[in-house]
């Protein structure tokens, strides 16, 4: 409790050139969990660590009230992690031909709960905010694991807002701003899924607020998506679309075809207002 951690002496080097910023030297990470280990984390802040936090298999976090701030990766979880009314933020990068993922959840039982998620881009020595590259930063990445995801808010220069992959997840009252160049606030492959009560608000009208890919089994209920080239895409899934309000979109709804999808798979839609 009440602990900040941070490299010592922290300072960036000169411009390598008239081209490229100069990054600072971070911390490889701030706070390592290992295998059998329980860790609570309270009040505590984390500044320019590449990785925030790990959390090894077999280990247990609770982090609370806590600031992660410039990191490649905010939260990397093997284990079993609850994550509450904390702010995990970016606005600087250390590499600079890296995506950046606030919290990664690569298995395990993790709980993210009224947390501040942002991920923005500074211009240093003129360097145009986007960066030079290919970036698919992320607010949300998980595959495998069992994820509630509830009252957070993930905003910023975002290829994706939240991402899942196979397992299960709850997402419920999450407001999501992404960047949407052909990314999307919400994206779920091949996982059990409850989409509840969430906003998405795309920056750009270039991307999907919420995409349902092939093999998913999703009900989305009462979503209010709006500014996305596509509000809602669903493509070879089976999905509920209940009550959902989708407005503002170039596209509403949109069914698309996937080769190898269940040619079973249904789409059921009720109640929902498209205008």
């Amino acid at each position: 409790r009440g602990l900040q951690i941070r490299p010592q002496g922290l300072q960036t080097d000169p411009p390598p050139s008239e081209h490229l910023p100069s990054v600072p030297h971070p911390l490889r990470a701030g706070v390592v969990v290992e295998r059998g280990a329980e860790a609570l984390i309270e009040q505590v802040i984390i500044r320019n660590a590449h990785y925030g936090v790990v959390i090894k298999r077999g280990a247990s976090l609770t982090l609370r009230h806590s600031i992660l701030n410039n990191w490649h990766r905010g939260l990397q979880i093997w284990g079993t992690a609850t994550v509450e009314d904390s702010s995990i933020h970016n606005e600087d990068i250390y590499e600079s031909e890296s995506s950046e993922v606030a919290v990664l959840i690569e298995g395990g039982q993790v709980f993210l709960r009224r947390n501040r998620i942002s991920i923005f881009h500074v211009a240093p020595y003129g360097i145009p905010a986007h960066r030079i590259g290919d970036f698919c930063d992320v607010g949300v990445e998980a595959s495998d694991g069992n994820v509630v995801i509830e009252g957070n808010q993930i905003v910023g220069a975002l290829y994706h807002g939240i991402s899942v992959f196979k397992g299960k997840a709850s997402i419920q009252k999450n407001f999501l701003v992404y960047q949407g160049y052909g990314g999307s606030g919400l994206k779920i492959g091949s996982a059990e899924a409850t989409v509840e009560g969430n906003t998405v608000i795309g920056l750009m009208s270039h991307g999907t607020g919420i995409r349902i890919n092939p093999e998913a089994q999703v009900v989305l209920k009462q979503n209010r998506l709006s500014q996305n080239r596509i509000g809602m895409e669903i493509s070879g899934a089976a999905a509920q679309l209940i009550e959902n309000e989708i407005y503002a979109n170039k596209t509403g709804i949109q069914l698309s075809p996937h080769e190898g999808a269940d040619p079973l798979a249904q789409v059921e839609l009720v109640g929902n207002k498209i205008y």
